[in-house]
């Protein structure tokens, strides 16, 4: 987060006010790679049990317990970056879905030479079912989307 340093407590902090300001429970938490390192360090207070054939350490963390709830912790390449407007965004599964505006379908192309041609086209988007069905978080400005 470029203004604030995404400690565990403000992580509790956001996964409470979306858990206090709508009607849904956030399941999924999708950050960029600076946030997920950052969100990985929480798990320094519990040490795995692994075996020792293994020969492997874990420094990842993908599922998180708040008193919220259990969450998961997706890596998403569009966020956390120079062009991305979001830099967390907080959600609950349940309530978004695709819709198609356009289904898929095959077209066929000129030949070209030899070779058959196709185009695959269609259009869908992300339809949500409660406008406060999950948070963004751009800098240090949290918002119910």
């Amino acid at each position: 987060m470029s203004s604030v340093t995404l400690t565990e407590s403000v992580f509790n902090d956001l996964l409470e006010l979306t858990w206090g300001n709508t009607a849904v429970m956030p399941t999924e938490v999708y950050v960029g790679p600076k946030l997920k390192r950052t969100v990985s360090l929480y798990a320094t207070k519990v040490t795995p049990f692994l075996d020792a054939e293994d020969k492997k350490q874990v420094l990842t963390t993908t599922r998180y317990e708040s008193d919220f709830g259990v969450v998961s912790i997706d890596l998403h390449r569009d966020l956390n970056n120079t062009a991305s407007f979001c830099e967390m965004l907080v959600i609950d599964p349940n309530w978004f879905a695709t819709g198609w505006l356009q289904p898929l379908r095959r077209e066929v192309l000129p030949r070209d030479g030899k070779r058959d041609r196709y185009q695959i086209s269609g259009e869908f988007t992300l339809l949500f079912r409660n406008e406060k069905a999950g948070l963004a978080v751009d800098g240090a400005q949290p918002y119910i989307t």
